[in-house]
């Protein structure tokens, strides 16, 4: 017979063990998705990867809720693997219904038709379009492309969206016929013309999320985002990040700043409910970017 001692520590044995294999086995999915802390700049980052790799017919996607966001994602989530939701896009107002600032189209669904172009009356820049990927083959992917600097390439055409507002029209009637996702961030880097981060002391410090897309070593795609839970200021940690990423990576496609003003909202689901990171209830979100495993 087990004292009362013992049969405690067993138990406790037992819930420490389920809790661990509960939370790696989804957070690992054999090496698919991982999550760690690096130091820049001399301050501790979350950094969430995501490996794109494909392994039989299921791997990590990105989907990007642009209106309604908290109660779409809710119906949608149910019965998926989501590993982690954040806020995307800068909002044009702290409303709940507010849509996102500059172009965006969910799923087709044109949700603001103003293409931010330069300097916004904020004085940031919205540079980079966001393309999710919500069908075929590249289903749950995301295309990084520079405004300020040549055009969109779709399957139909391309559109210079940016000197030409035929262009731009025919190009938010494209994404809305096929059903595209599509939204505007901070450009802070792209492959094709390089940084674009500006004077590095720019604005205010404040927390910060980044979006990067990068290529392994090993050919693969991965999604990052990383976590600045400090007060930093964007331009000059933006740096930091793309010059560790290119150590890390073969590849750097993009990277990206993500929301963390009036809805900073960040969500782990490792144990199949949501754990809130930041300070802002998922309830509250304008738009959400959310990554899951189907």
């Amino acid at each position: 017979m087990f004292s009362a001692i013992e049969k405690y520590s067993m138990l406790c044995l037992i819930i420490f063990s389920f809790s661990i294999i509960n939370i790696n086995g989804q957070a690992n999915l054999s090496g698919k998705f991982d999550k760690y802390k690096k130091k820049l700049l001399g301050i501790s980052v979350t950094i969430y990867e995501f490996s794109r790799k494909e392994e039989g017919k299921k791997r990590i996607k990105a989907k990007y809720f642009a209106h309604n966001a908290n109660s779409r994602f809710n119906s949608w989530r149910d019965g998926k693997n989501v590993l982690l939701a954040c806020s995307g896009a800068f909002s044009e107002s702290w409303q709940i219904d507010s849509p996102p600032h500059g172009l965006c189209v969910d799923n087709g669904d044109v949700v603001n038709r103003n293409l931010v172009i330069g300097k916004d009356e904020h004085g940031n820049s919205l540079d980079g379009l966001v393309i999710v990927f919500e069908g075929g083959k590249g289903a749950g992917g995301i295309v990084i492309k520079d405004i300020e600097h040549g055009v969109i390439s779709t399957p139909a055409r391309s559109y210079d969206i940016k000197d030409s507002n035929s262009d731009k029209v025919a190009f938010t009637a494209w994404a809305e016929s096929n059903n595209a996702t599509v939204f505007q961030l901070p450009l802070m880097y792209s492959k094709e013309y390089g940084k674009n981060y500006g004077e590095l002391n720019h604005g205010s410090k404040k927390e910060r999320r980044y979006l990067a897309i990068c290529e392994g070593n090993d050919g693969i795609i991965y999604h990052l985002i990383i976590d600045v839970a400090k007060s930093v200021y964007m331009n000059e940690f933006a740096k930091k990040i793309k010059e560790f990423l290119s150590k890390e990576f073969s590849e750097v496609y993009g990277l990206l700043v993500l929301d963390t003003g009036g809805k900073n909202i960040l969500y782990e689901y490792f144990n199949g409910y949501g754990a809130r990171i930041a300070n802002t209830e998922i309830s509250e979100a304008t738009n959400l970017l959310v990554y899951y495993y189907e």
